[in-house]
């Protein structure tokens, strides 16, 4: 069995970011901006343009971030959300240039998991799995010197409670 993992440096490999629109793109339509200098800005043909205007996903998400800026306005966070998602084709990039070191590729790796929510679906699976105990709770009511009003309770996850 070969563990070489060869894969990063098979050459151009598609950016699952880049097989939709522009990562601003619906930002830009909900804070309305004129969809001519939209389409101009992105160089979006009108066959494109029609493309995306009936696609449920693409409205879907001009109209999150209409919610979005009605309800807190184009916030700080709102800002950085946006440069994130931008910022994952220049992670992509790093990730598959053979030039990157390994330590960075698996900070990059592993800090791209973490964002889409891979670590805390582990940590579940290994909850359900039993693998994890509960935790208990120790409650002295009494004084350091007299500690006799001792309750202790312990939580067991609910599937190891029926077993």
């Amino acid at each position: 069995m070969n563990n070489n993992l060869s894969v990063l440096d098979a050459g151009p490999a598609s950016d699952p970011a880049r097989l939709t629109w522009p990562v601003t793109l619906p930002l830009e339509i909900a804070l309305g901006v004129p969809l001519d200098d939209v389409r101009a800005i992105y160089s979006i043909d009108d066959e494109t343009w029609e493309n995306f205007k009936y696609n449920e996903i693409f409205r879907k998400e001009i109209l999150a971030y209409q919610e979005k800026l009605t309800e807190g306005g184009y916030s700080y966070k709102t800002k950085a959300q946006v440069q994130a998602e931008g910022l994952l084709l220049t992670s992509w990039n790093l990730i598959h240039d053979k030039d990157t070191p390994a330590a960075v590729k698996a900070d990059l790796i592993k800090f791209t998991a973490r964002l889409a929510g891979y670590d805390s679906q582990q940590k579940n699976n290994a909850l359900d799995a039993g693998s994890a105990s509960g935790f208990t709770i120790n409650i002295n009511m009494g004084t350091p010197h007299n500690p006799t009003n001792l309750i202790e309770m312990e939580v067991q996850h609910l599937d190891q409670q029926h077993e």
